[in-house]
């Protein structure tokens, strides 16, 4: 069994957060994401919110993935967190821009 150090709690907590802004995505965001605003404040990219949401929960869960099989080595400690972080950002964002 893995010890529960303060990355895994993280990465657990980031995990949680991912699935539950994509359930809250799916009953508050429209259809159509923005997913980029341009300098005069329009909607530069739009994708489908099946996409939009996706990702940034692909990307937590990608980081948790790569933790946990370098948990046993030593190697690179915060790849996988920094990654799971960067999939919370992107949920973030995708709220910021949509609501």
């Amino acid at each position: 069994m893995h010890k529960l150090n303060i990355r895994t709690i993280l990465i657990l907590l980031m995990i949680a957060a991912a699935v539950v802004g994509l359930v809250l995505g799916i009953m508050l965001l429209p259809d159509t994401l923005v997913t980029q605003i341009t300098l005069d404040g329009s909607a530069g990219n739009t994708m489908p919110k099946a996409v939009g949401l996706a990702l940034p929960l692909l990307l937590t869960l990608a980081g948790a993935w790569i933790h946990f099989r370098n948990m046993k080595g030593q190697e690179s400690k915060n790849k996988g967190v920094l990654l799971a972080l960067v999939g919370i950002v992107a949920m973030i964002l995708v709220f910021v821009f949509n609501l």
